[in-house]
């Protein structure tokens, strides 16, 4: 029940930002020919897809482990911000974000 809830928010809110894509003419970059190359719009979107399953995942896993961390429940919120700023550090060296940004930045 909860998770339709949720997709029905999502969905009013996708509505929304549509209305505001449509404004701005930025809706066109949802399309497959979008001016990138093929592949590169799809690697996009399976990024995406990616990253709001691991959303979701983050808090049905922290759910599970903050009733299991024993007397520590109080450190459970900041253990979990951490991974999720070390996590996102691996995420990036691998996929090379930083690769043009110069050593000044």
């Amino acid at each position: 029940m909860i998770i339709a809830i949720v997709g029905v928010a999502g969905c009013g809110w996708a509505g929304i930002e549509k209305e505001y894509d449509i404004k701005r003419g930025t809706l066109r970059e949802l399309k497959l020919n979008n001016g990138l190359p093929i592949r590169k719009t799809l690697w996009n979107y399976a990024l995406a897809i990616l990253s709001g399953v691991l959303w979701y995942m983050q808090f049905f896993l922290y759910g599970l482990a903050h009733v299991r961390i024993g007397v520590f429940q109080f450190a459970s919120w900041i253990i979990h911000m951490s991974m999720l700023i070390f996590f996102s550090f691996i995420v990036g060296i691998i996929l090379k974000e930083w690769r043009k940004v110069t050593n000044k930045t």
